[in-house]
């Protein structure tokens, strides 16, 4: 995981273990970076100009977001696109693969919940969940859909793949099972 400083935008390691109390880490999320995505992603080197010009003519044919069409063309990649929303959101990304999340908070969400809202709670630390999600714009509108008990909830960022191979690698077993029993018994093919 990694954290931007206001100051800079050179990002500093987080190691798995490091303590953070509730003053370092506010539940509102600072001032978000208001240059266009596919600015911070050319001041990167992560896009050629004309990739960029492509995927935002089609764009506007068509109702995707700009990241989404520049990885499904192959013109980014997932850790470029996840770096350069960082810095527009000024918020830390995680590697829910590499550090894994707490699976119980996942079970009060539900994964199916969190796998078609691209969404992970993460791990709850003095009292503030942190959230990783793929997609920033809609996590304000998504917060308010979250159980009261989930407290002050701060977000991360990580991408969807990782998201979703984390809540598959915890959670295959209750996904089957549910998938099983998802339709009813009399027009099942296994029963």
């Amino acid at each position: 995981m990694t954290a931007t400083p206001a100051a800079t935008n050179a990002p500093l390691p987080i190691r798995p273990g490091v303590r953070v109390s509730t003053a370092e880490v506010a539940p509102a999320m600072a001032p978000r970076d208001l240059r266009p995505l596919g600015q911070i992603l050319l001041e990167d080197g992560a896009v050629s100009h004309g990739d960029l010009l492509k995927a935002t003519v089609m764009r506007k044919r068509q109702n995707v977001r700009l990241g989404q069409i520049l990885l499904a063309q192959g013109w980014v990649t997932e850790a470029a696109l996840t770096h350069a929303l960082t810095r527009q959101w000024r918020t830390s990304s995680v590697d829910p693969v590499a550090m894994p999340p707490d699976s119980r908070l996942i079970d009060q969400l539900g994964a199916g919940f969190c796998l078609k809202h691209a969404v992970l709670p993460w791990r709850r630390v003095g009292g503030v969940t942190f959230m990783a999600t793929s997609q920033p714009e809609d996590f304000d509108r998504l917060r308010a859909a979250l159980p009261a008990n989930f407290g002050p909830v701060r977000m991360l960022l990580a991408s969807e793949s990782s998201i979703h191979a984390a809540i598959i690698a915890l959670r295959t077993t209750s996904l089957t099972r549910q998938a099983e029993a998802s339709v009813a018994a009399a027009e099942s093919c296994r029963t």
